[in-house]
């Protein structure tokens, strides 16, 4: 493709399509597009992330439908795509490597064995089309993780979850969340983390149809990332005291 993406590759793809405005056979026509622009063997995977589940502790890998958007709901409803197991943060996968991801077995959204860490192994690419940054590159909390961030702590949410067999799994899953107080609360300062990141290089930024296309080695920005973490463990977290009331 002219963003560079060699064949044979796995791509995490974000998306927004608002942003490209009328599109010719729309979704259809859409991922017909992108399956063509990238090589017959290239896995594809996209978010299919469930927020709902706080509120409806329910989640089904067959049923539940994605709530980022309408792309990445087709995708999910396409012959041999499929998703893995996370209440919050399930995956979509389709070609070469999609059973890899299958067998993910982590509990946490973003932890080890997770679809994000198996993403990093196969040095897969990030693609954001006609998303920012922020929204778009996901991933980047598996690398806060990883360094085990002090402004976060794993919460549980315990619910019904149900496999693409439609099997009950009896565990109760978890999130790395941001620490929030009565008080005070962490919130990501992603403005400075992608303008860092963009002046080393992580990124090749290009502009369609008005809508912007953003590409990164995710294994790359990891590492990137993760050296700022080590410097300084507060460094992509700014902590914001909460207003007294009146």
């Amino acid at each position: 493709t002219e963003l560079g993406i060699p064949p044979s590759s796995t791509v995490m793809i974000h998306s927004s399509l608002l942003k490209f405005g009328v599109i010719e056979n729309g979704v259809v026509g859409f991922i017909k597009c992108i399956m063509e622009s990238l090589s017959g063997d290239t896995t594809i995977l996209m978010p299919s992330f469930t927020f709902g589940f706080s509120d409806t502790k329910y989640w089904s890998a067959k049923e539940t439908k994605s709530e980022m958007g309408v792309l990445t709901e087709y995708f999910r409803n396409l012959n041999d795509t499929v998703r893995t197991i996370h209440p919050f943060h399930s995956v979509l996968a389709n070609g070469k490597y999609a059973k890899y991801f299958v067998e993910c077995t982590s509990l946490s959204s973003f932890g080890k064995d997770s679809p994000f860490e198996k993403l990093l192994d196969l040095d897969a690419y990030n693609l954001s089309l006609g998303t920012e940054f922020i929204g778009g590159a996901t991933f980047v909390h598996h690398t806060e993780e990883v360094c085990q961030v002090p402004y976060r702590y794993y919460k549980e949410f315990p619910g019904e979850v149900y496999d693409m067999n439609e099997k009950k799994v009896d565990k109760i899953f978890k999130m790395y969340v941001r620490e929030i107080t009565a008080t005070y609360e962490y919130d990501n300062d992603w403005d400075k983390v992608f303008r860092d990141l963009c002046n080393e290089g992580c990124f090749k930024i290009d502009i369609l149809n008005g809508a912007k296309i953003i590409l990164s080695s995710m294994k790359n920005t990891h590492n990137v990332f993760k050296k700022y973490i080590s410097s300084d463990l507060y460094y992509a977290a700014t902590r914001k005291q909460k207003k007294k009331g009146i």
